[in-house]
């Protein structure tokens, strides 16, 4: 199986239990054996807080089920499986946000030369995070 591409997000329609899988080692050189891959996959998040409270076994089996349908695997047997649990992982903008964001932009002017970054403003994906690197890099 070919993996050349950055990997993707589930939206919430497809009513699955991942919120998305990122291929690491398509993104990042010698991440993974030759002949290998290396996914993070994610699955929870502010829909599905239940999920962090579940034992390794029943993440596993979850991820067993929904990753190979998805990738459309006989099997997944993968070398290694290592479950990380992040309770407060990935930022939700809501209602509210444009507030922060109106205030990051005063507090900017406010002080010249203060540039504030990151997932609490401009998007909370890894390719918001590239181009709002580059336009604030290109900025200061």
């Amino acid at each position: 199986m070919k993996l050349d591409a950055f990997g993707g997000l589930i939206p919430f329609v497809e009513q699955r239990e991942l919120l998305g899988v990122l291929f690491m080692s398509s993104l990042f050189k010698e991440r993974a054996p030759a002949g290998g891959a290396l996914f993070s996959i994610f699955m929870g998040g502010v829909r599905r807080q239940d999920l962090v409270n579940l034992s390794d076994e029943e993440v596993k089996l979850i991820v067993q089920k929904e990753f190979a349908n998805l990738m459309a695997m006989k099997q997944f047997q993968p070398d290694l499986f290592k479950i990380v649990r992040h309770p407060y992982a990935i930022p939700q903008y809501e209602a509210d946000s444009g507030e922060r964001f109106s205030a990051i932009d005063k507090i900017e002017q406010m002080y010249p030369g203060l540039v504030v970054g990151g997932n609490l403003r401009d998007g909370i994906g890894m390719a918001d995070r590239i181009l709002q690197a580059r336009r604030l890099a290109d900025s200061v």
